[in-house]
């Protein structure tokens, strides 16, 4: 075990525009897990915020809806320190004020990304005023965390499942 590893999950995203609120689901749901050196934070996705959010994180998983045309729910993983993060399918022209792909490039020119950077993509659906996820989008959320969880686990962090409130 490495119980002495950083790792930050950032959810990013607005929980007041539909789908657009999965990236926070999910770090909220990865909160609940109570895993140990593990930070769960959500935020709205200013650039710098994100910089900062992961400035002494080992690995850091960013999560954030995309709209590449793909079935509502669909997951796709970035590693960021291997390549690039397309910015037609995470953009900048959405509810929150960032481009992932330009904050990533931005925190590599100063030397500020994690030794390991994982962006998560799940395909939304709906992004109109609303506080619910359509429910492909909400399926999504336990599968991510499951692979986070795993890709964590692979760094050497013992994993316990969540506990559920009865």
């Amino acid at each position: 075990m490495a119980p002495d590893l950083n790792i930050v999950i950032i959810g990013v995203g607005n929980d007041f525009r539909s789908d657009d609120g999965v990236g926070p689901a999910v770090a909220r749901y990865m909160a609940g897990m109570k895993l140990p050196g593990v930070h769960a934070i959500d935020q709205v996705g200013d650039g710098t915020d994100l910089i900062n959010a992961w400035r002494n994180a080992d690995a850091a998983f960013v999560i954030d809806c995309m709209r590449s045309g793909s079935e509502a729910g669909t997951i796709r993983r970035f590693d960021a320190r291997h390549g690039d993060i397309p910015e037609e399918i995470l953009p900048g022209l959405s509810t929150h004020a960032f481009n992932i792909s330009a904050t990533v490039r931005l925190a590599q020119s100063i030397g500020q990304l994690p030794r390991r950077l994982i962006v998560y993509g799940i395909e939304g659906e709906l992004f109109s005023i609303g506080d619910r996820l359509t429910p492909p989008v909400e399926a999504a959320v336990p599968v991510i965390a499951r692979q986070i969880m795993d890709e964590i686990a692979q760094l050497g962090v013992q994993m316990r499942e969540p506990q559920t409130e009865k």
